[in-house]
């Protein structure tokens, strides 16, 4: 549905993931790629964010599927918000321990 698609991605603040091969950023369609060949977007589908978790917990609910955002999933996300207050805070590197592998990719 039209009113579920959001106009841009989500935009939080800013966020560098720094990588062996690179740096990666969000944009406003989805992600900037800076690689010693230089920068490259990404493109990500458009969606509304509320729909996809509604969708997620009525499935959980009517159908009995396991959520992709468990417990274990919150406490990895928490681990990331929490780290990165910490590491500009004090200006130092915040390593992660309660990271989860993501097993299924949702369109």
């Amino acid at each position: 549905r039209a009113e579920d698609v959001a106009p841009m991605q989500p935009f939080f603040g800013w966020l560098t993931v720094s990588c062996e091969g690179g740096d990666i950023r969000q944009s406003a369609t989805g992600l900037y790629v800076y690689t010693e060949r230089g920068r490259e977007e990404i493109t990500l589908p458009l969606v509304g964010t509320r729909a996809l978790v509604l969708k997620e917990f009525v499935e959980a609910i009517s159908a009995g599927k396991a959520p992709l955002h468990d417990g274990r999933w919150g406490m990895a996300n928490l681990e990331v918000a929490v780290a990165t207050i910490v590491s500009s805070a004090e200006n130092r590197d915040v390593f992660l321990e309660h990271q989860v592998p993501v097993t299924e990719h949702r369109a």
